[in-house]
C-alpha cells in the first residue's frame, strides 16, 4: 500500500522522502528480524590485541633498557587497537549477514 502511495506522489515532494525513508527502515529492520546484535568475531579480535599488548608490556619490562624501550609504541598500537575494536564489537547494533553494522534511518525522518 505504500509503494503504492509512493508511486502517486510527485518526484520532488517533501513528502515522498519522508515516505521512502520510512519504507527503507521499516524493510532494514524485517531483514534484520528487527534484532541486535554483538559482533563476536571483532570482540575475540580485540581480546586477542589486548592479551598481545599485556604479553609484550611484560616481555619488554624484563628485558630491561636499552632500544627495548622502542616497543612500548608497538605495545601501545596493541592496545590501542584492541580497546577500540572492543568498544565497536560489543556495541549492539542492526547488523548484515556479515556482521558489518547497518544504519536505519531515524524514526522521526
Amino acid at each position: 500500500m505504500d509503494l503504492e502511495i509512493l508511486d502517486k506522489l510527485e518526484v520532488q515532494s517533501e513528502s515522498r522522502e519522508e515516505l521512502k525513508k520510512s519504507i527503507d527502515r521499516r524493510v532494514l529492520e524485517l531483514a534484520g528480524a528487527g534484532g541486535k546484535t554483538r559482533d563476536f568475531f571483532g570482540i575475540s579480535l580485540a581480546t586477542l590485541f589486548i592479551g598481545l599488548g599485556v604479553a609484550m608490556l611484560y616481555l619488554v619490562q624484563s628485558l630491561g633498557n636499552g632500544y627495548w624501550i622502542f616497543l612500548h609504541l608497538l605495545t601501545a598500537l596493541f592496545f590501542l587497537f584492541g580497546v577500540v575494536g572492543l568498544g565497536e564489537s560489543v556495541k549492539k547494533t542492526h547488523r548484515d549477514e556479515r556482521g558489518r553494522k547497518v544504519t536505519l534511518p531515524p524514526r522521526g525522518a
